[in-house]
């Protein structure tokens, strides 16, 4: 008798982003549309450097259906991308600064934005 085991592991699931702006970025992920200074980074920073320009950022959530299963758990089933200019970010020292004039991008994507992405967002 000859036995065998075979583990499957289909591995995480991956959000690309890719930066086509005109400036290095800071991405922020977030559940939610509230971003205000009172809970202002509460969100997942994906980079603690700038994405730089013409860069691609591979975000990994575990499992299969790691982000899949984010979705499920946000308003409305849509993920935020935050996008702060690193210029930006130099010019308005501070947080609450940023969010109050506005100086920030949000990208709002559901899951059927994303498979017709083939879960690659290019950031414009």
């Amino acid at each position: 008798m000859f036995l065998t085991s075979c583990i499957y592991d289909p591995g995480d699931s991956f959000l690309y982003i890719v930066n086509r702006t005109q400036a290095d970025v800071y991405i922020i992920g977030r559940k939610t549309e509230l971003l205000s200074k009172d809970n202002n980074f509460d969100g997942q920073a994906f980079l603690n450097s700038p994405l730089a320009l013409d860069d691609t950022l591979e975000v990994a959530q575990s499992g299969p259906n790691g982000w899949k299963n984010i979705i499920k758990e946000t308003q409305g089933g849509k993920i935020r991308l935050y996008v702060f200019s690193s210029d930006d970010l130099k010019v308005y020292k501070g947080n609450d600064t940023l969010i109050k004039k506005k100086k920030y991008k949000m990208v709002t994507l559901s899951r059927e934005d994303l498979d017709s992405l083939n879960w690659v967002v290019t950031l414009r």
